[in-house]
């Protein structure tokens, strides 16, 4: 009997067309789905097919980075965690927001 877990998977994608002609600046996505697998393998592979599609759909580039994260509820509900990356760094706490998050090129869909 294979049992199916919940898995998060974040891909990373540059836009192609961003708007911004004059400009030298890339769009850059990280995307997260959630897919049912068997392993931690298989939804990687799922993850990545399903991003080969969505950069066709979307006009963009898939770059090939994809990382996983196990669901450890088997039922998915409000406020079930559904990604947790860590990270160390020598940054505070306003200087690591501002490195990696609040760049000021944020673009909302």
């Amino acid at each position: 009997m294979n049992i199916e877990l919940w898995y998060s998977i974040k891909c990373i994608f540059r836009h192609l067309d961003s708007g911004k002609k004059s400009s030298n600046s890339f769009i850059y996505e990280e995307r997260i789905v959630l897919i049912r697998a068997e392993s931690d393998d298989e939804a990687i592979v799922l993850a990545e097919k399903n991003a080969i599609e969505y950069a066709k759909e979307t006009d963009c580039e898939y770059l090939n980075f994809a990382t996983s994260f196990h669901l450890f509820e088997e039922n998915v509900v409000s406020f079930t965690e559904v990604y947790s990356e860590m990270r160390g760094s020598n940054l505070e706490s306003n200087e690591y927001l501002d490195y990696f998050y609040d760049t000021g090129c944020e673009c909302v869909k």
